[in-house]
């Protein structure tokens, strides 16, 4: 573990597997909202005997820097592609959760040429729909008025987690969402209500693959009309940390992709 420093930034950093192995991408794990890089720990102990595992606190979140700045997808995108040059990686496969998926996306919008291939975990609304807008806004006011905890525990009671969800999984979240910062946490809630994810989807050149939770975040439909040869996989009875809690499916698609 360690730390690289990104337009004066200290990112934190895992860095476990062979790094020799010119004929298997690095594997880029961005955590979603409110979570740490423990949140791949499932992924990283499959594939670290094989390939480069890589997963990063984003700027807020975990033990990495938490200036208060307006925290944009522009920013994490910018600063995971200084990351990633900065470690000289060669065109890493992007592995994004959530809010991670997101700035996967944003990442290869602003550099198509920085990743081969994108795989979405149960991503946060690529295209934003009316309904799930408000829903947000309604999210964002509990995050303003009542702070991360009591938000991240109305979210694992209500959307994160399945009804028979083991608790370790909850109590796990939670103790995640207490290394993350209330004004990146906030800014970047607010600003993913906003983002325009449909521009960075439909420009991407390189394979998307959509691994999705059984409580779809996004239409298979519609992001299927700006990227007609995606490959879309879905969780048997998942939830939308189907990463933890579903890893042993979630690990197996992701190997039949890498």
């Amino acid at each position: 573990m360690a730390f690289a420093s990104i337009y004066g930034l200290k990112i934190f950093y895992q860095d476990e597997g062979p790094k020799d192995h010119s004929d298997r991408p690095t594997l880029l794990f961005i955590h979603g909202w409110c979570a740490t890089h423990k949140s791949f720990e499932e992924q990283v102990k499959a594939f670290k005997k094989s390939h480069r595992c890589l997963v990063v606190d984003l700027p807020g979140f975990g033990k990495s820097s938490k200036p208060k700045i307006d925290f944009t997808m522009t920013i994490y995108g910018e600063v995971l592609n200084g990351f990633c040059e900065k470690l000289k990686l060669k065109k890493p496969i992007l592995i994004g959760h959530s809010l991670g998926a997101l700035v996967a996306l944003e990442m290869n919008w602003q550099d198509q040429s920085i990743s081969q291939q994108l795989i979405l975990i149960d991503s946060a609304p690529i295209i934003m729909m009316k309904q799930i807008r408000q829903n947000m806004r309604l999210t964002l006011d509990n995050i303003r008025e009542r702070g991360i905890e009591f938000q991240m525990k109305q979210l694992c009671d209500h959307f994160f987690l399945m009804p028979d969800t083991d608790p370790h999984y909850k109590a796990e979240l939670l103790a995640q969402s207490k290394h993350a910062d209330k004004h990146a946490a906030e800014a970047i809630w607010a600003h993913m209500i906003d983002y325009d994810g449909k521009r960075a989807f439909k420009s991407a050149k390189a394979p998307i693959s959509y691994i999705s939770g059984t409580r779809q975040q996004n239409n298979r439909k519609q992001l299927e009309r700006y990227q007609p040869t995606m490959n879309w996989a879905q969780v048997m009875r998942g939830s939308h940390i189907c990463h933890l809690t579903e890893a042993g499916q979630v690990n197996a698609m992701i190997a039949s992709l890498i």
